[in-house]
């Protein structure tokens, strides 16, 4: 058994009886990654085990929430050094143990501080860092237990303590990459699992000065998820600007800087399940094609210290500023975050002085997700609230010279506009040339959150609405909080997050990731002036086969078939002319050949109405089973469908848009159909053409 990688299936837990030995050297070598380490047993229920580039050969990733180690090692005396080379992903939503053996522990802190703790007769010492660890960089940290207790960070010696109570021996059960304490998020997430890479783990006979503990001299980490891990999912998109793994929500801060486009989005990188919240990243070229990039924002002991939460970033000057919300678990608060403006990812750090604002102003519930905008030679920065004593929606206003010191200056004056939920957040307020536009994201109790916006007219003071009932920027309220970005004057590049309905816990947990962000389209006024419109950005068209033209079909009562039956168009783009008809238009998404499931979008050209049924769209006994209901106005219309697995974004030809989610049961669920109520042979013009599915960039 000896050189078998442990773990290789997935769901596998499998031992690997080898030789113990008094020292204990684990390199995690794919070959024989467990080295002297007895009984050893992989946890890697849902994936393959992952290995990467190390310090010395190839090291073994942690997903986060999923893959630990256990083993035995002899019992040792007399003083023991412990060490291993770390690199993180991201910071552990409860902390981990990087290794633990017989009452000592070296692990991280939820804030990415290095811990050490010995536990012998009853009685603890413990020391901490004095600085975390940085992200997506090679460590190397230990501990010495002898006559006394000491942490090592590369090579210098970081904290010393004199033992409470020293254990006679070291040694027996190992624990790698997990804190088996930890509590399960929802009964089922574990939350003390490693997010990054370990390697050249040594527990043995003490030596002298720093020699175990020396930095490892190489390069940045590999941090890459292969896009193997994903292959077999038949719900994960596949040319959607999806984050690499784990909880994904409100995009955010969508900023171009030089020919670059960076764009922020709410993540626990750790697992599918919503904690500890950073600011993931993403980066384009062409708003298409997304590489994920580390973390921006980590949260730190203080006042951000259960979360960063949405914000936004302005560039000036060489320089990214970003406003933020950060929550310490009883208020929150905005904290202030800088970085040199680069094409390349953005590591931004705190200011010393935050919070920037540390509390809601009296009177009102809650404070989130800054927005900021020019104000004279100043700023003005919105803020998502409610009312106490009303509990209704409110944007709160504050006014800065710098960035750093902000001053309350009131509600924003919207004048009677319709005030739909108890609380607004992710305001944004955005020139569309002739016209200004104001957004919030609606939120109320047992209602989905909504994201709608009024246009209208902007003072520097005074919001101005043309109509003071909100508009809907998503048809169905199935993809909110859009993040925009200007392309040029009066024209922004936009993407929402398209969050999920239907898959349950377990099946989140096994997946490894949750929610999807929208596709990216460009937003400008109408011709009309009443209105924005909506469109996929023209990048798109390249990823798709365009070896086949326009069809036509002729609409029956019956399912008619877009495409030849073997057709897969699970992920493809699908344009289709409707005729103005007297009855109903229907067709059937996500579909599988027998029709049993299927998404139904029913028009009605004679009312304009339009209809997103979900009553057969899974068999499984979670899928939603509602049907949604919009207006689009009658006659003819063209549209344009991007079906990416679970997600479908649609645009019309008079420039509505919608997204929503659907996770059939069926792996044959890749088919379109197409039929009217009362069908005349009239041919329908179409074009289908299946996603190219060419070199996918590595998910991080």
């Amino acid at each position: 058994m000896k050189g078998r990688i442990c773990g290789a299936l997935a769901g596998i837990a499998c031992a690997v009886p080898v030789a113990g030995s008094a020292d204990l050297t684990v390199s995690f070598d794919q070959a024989d990654p467990f080295g002297a380490l007895n009984g050893a047993k992989m946890h890697s229920p849902y994936f393959p085990p992952h290995f990467a580039t190390g310090t010395d050969g190839t090291a073994l990733r942690f997903d986060g929430y999923s893959t630990w180690v256990t083993g035995e090692m002899d019992a040792q005396t007399g003083p023991v050094d412990i060490a291993v080379d770390v690199a993180l992903a991201s910071l552990p939503p409860a902390g981990t143990d990087l290794v633990s053996v017989g009452g000592v522990t070296l692990g991280l802190n939820r804030w990415g501080y290095v811990t050490a703790t010995v536990t012998a007769q009853g009685r603890e010492t413990a020391l901490i860092s004095p600085e975390p660890l940085d992200l997506h960089r090679w460590a190397r940290v230990g501990v010495r237990v002898g006559d006394g207790l000491s942490l090592w960070v590369d090579g210098a010696r970081a904290r010393d303590a004199a033992l409470a109570a020293r254990p006679n021996t070291i040694g027996g059960a190992v624990e790698i990459g997990r804190d088996a304490s930890a509590p399960l998020m929802h009964g089922v997430f574990p939350t003390g699992v490693l997010n990054g890479l370990l390697d050249r783990l040594s527990i043995g006979a003490a030596g002298e000065g720093a020699g175990a503990f020396a930095a490892p001299s190489a390069s940045d980490p590999d941090l890459f998820i292969p896009p193997s891990r994903f292959a077999e999912d038949p719900d994960r998109p596949a040319y959607h600007p999806m984050p690499p793994a784990g909880w994904t929500n409100e995009p955010h801060a969508l900023t171009r800087i030089g020919d670059r486009w960076h764009l922020f989005y709410q993540a626990n990188p750790s697992g599918p399940w919503w904690d500890h919240m950073h600011w993931g990243q993403l980066m384009s070229d062409d708003l298409v094609t997304w590489t994920p990039a580390p973390p921006a924002l980590t949260p730190s002991p203080g006042f951000d210290s259960e979360g960063i939460w949405v914000g936004d970033l302005i560039t000036e000057s060489n320089t990214a500023s970003a406003v933020y919300t950060g929550v310490n678990g009883q208020w929150a608060g905005v904290g202030l975050a800088t970085a040199e403006a680069t094409a390349g990812p953005l590591r931004l750090r705190p200011a010393p002085a935050n919070p920037v604002l540390p509390r809601t102003p009296l009177g009102y519930q809650d404070m989130r997700d800054p927005y900021i905008l020019r104000d004279g030679d100043g700023w003005l920065m919105l803020i998502g609230s409610g009312t106490l004593a009303r509990q209704t929606p409110e944007l709160l206003t504050f006014r800065s010279e710098g960035l750093r010191d902000w001053r309350f200056t009131g509600p924003l004056d919207i004048g009677d506009v319709d005030r739909f939920g108890r609380f607004w957040e992710l305001p944004k307020l955005l020139n569309f040339g002739e016209k200004w536009a104001l957004f919030v994201t609606t939120v109320k109790p047992q209602t989905p959150a909504r994201t709608q916006y009024w246009l209208g007219h902007w003072d520097g003071t005074h919001f101005a609405p043309d109509d003071p009932k909100p508009q809907l920027l998503d048809l169905f309220t199935t993809q909110l909080a859009h993040s925009f970005g200007e392309m040029g004057k009066g024209t922004y590049a936009a993407l929402g997050v398209v969050p999920e309905e239907a898959r349950t816990t377990e099946e989140r947990l096994t997946a490894g990731w949750i929610h999807a962000l929208g596709l990216p389209r460009v937003v400008t006024l109408c011709d009309d002036g009443v209105r924005l419109c909506q469109r996929p950005v023209a990048e798109l068209s390249a990823l798709f086969d365009a070896s086949t033209g326009p069809q036509e079909i002729a609409l029956t009562q019956d399912w008619q078939r877009l495409g030849p039956s073997d057709a897969d168009l699970s992920a493809a783009r699908i344009t289709v002319a409707l005729p103005d008809t007297d009855g109903p238009l229907e067709l059937a998404l996500r579909a599988d050949p027998d029709l049993e499931e299927r998404t139904v979008l029913r028009f009605f050209p004679d009312t304009g109405r339009v209809a997103l049924d979900f009553s057969k769209a899974s068999k499984t006994a979670t899928s939603r089973r509602d049907t949604l209901w919009a207006d689009i106005g009658p006659g003819p219309i063209e549209l344009t469908l991007f079906i990416d697995n679970s997600i479908t974004t649609v645009f019309t030809d008079t420039g509505d848009s919608f997204a929503f989610r659907s996770f059939p049961e069926g792996r044959d669920a890749n088919h379109v159909f197409v039929r009217a109520a009362q069908a005349d042979g009239t041919r329908v013009r179409y074009d289908a053409r299946p996603f190219q599915d060419t070199d996918t960039p590595p998910s991080q």
